[in-house]
């Protein structure tokens, strides 16, 4: 895992309130994913990484697992596809 994988990983992790690793395609709802948690998340992913996302990228199956955050963060970073 690079940088950006473990501070996502590490974000979630404190928005979910999960001390264990959760694998990077797990489904994040079993671990209490909703809709106000995915507004910390999206707050906290903005801070730490000095982004911005976009409306049309606040929906929900956005934030699904870490993979699909992690490769969003990137593409935000970087501008290129992941």
């Amino acid at each position: 895992m690079n940088a950006i994988d473990e501070k996502v990983s590490r974000i979630v992790g404190k928005v979910l309130q999960h001390k264990h690793p959760i694998a990077m395609d797990q489904v994040l709802y079993p671990y209490g994913l909703d809709s106000m948690k995915i507004i910390e998340l999206i707050v906290q992913l903005e801070d730490q990484f000095n982004i911005l996302l976009d409306d049309n990228e606040l929906y929900f199956e956005n934030f699904s697992n870490k993979r699909d955050i992690i490769a969003r963060v990137k593409r935000k970073l970087y501008g290129q596809p992941y």
